[in-house]
């Protein structure tokens, strides 16, 4: 944790650009769900949680259904982080819980969670910061 936020307070004060900050992450495999938890607003400028949420609503039911949680928290120590740096410097933020065994696609087909899936994924995460920041 520690060693994060000193990478993150580094990485800004030697002059360089942050504008997302994305913690991935793998939860039960008992759910299909993807979920995307931005920081916590309450930390957060009004318009720095607006961007949040139309990143997010960009970003959902793409190829994959993505569930947005803005009153939650995932309760782990890099949501944390991101959440207090995002405060910090106005950046947006997101923890992304990933299920091990299935997710739905945008259709509501169960699949099975293979490395191309994941790579699909992975895909959209890029086109969605593509078409937010261009």
């Amino acid at each position: 944790m520690a060693a994060v936020q000193r990478a993150l307070d580094r990485w800004v004060s030697q002059g360089n650009r942050l504008d997302l900050f994305v913690d991935l992450h793998c939860h039960t495999p008992l759910s299909d769900g993807l979920w995307l938890y931005p920081a916590d607003a309450s930390w957060l400028t009004p318009q720095v949680t607006e961007s949040q949420l139309a990143f997010a609503r960009n970003f959902m039911n793409r190829n994959y259904q993505f569930s947005v949680e803005p009153s939650k928290t995932p309760g782990c120590a890099l949501w944390y982080a991101a959440t207090r740096y995002s405060g910090r410097t106005g950046v947006l933020a997101f923890t992304s819980e990933n299920p091990l065994l299935t997710i739905r696609t945008a259709r509501g087909e169960k699949v099975f969670t293979t490395p191309e899936v994941y790579r699909a994924v992975g895909r959209d995460w890029v086109r969605a910061i593509l078409e937010y920041f261009h």
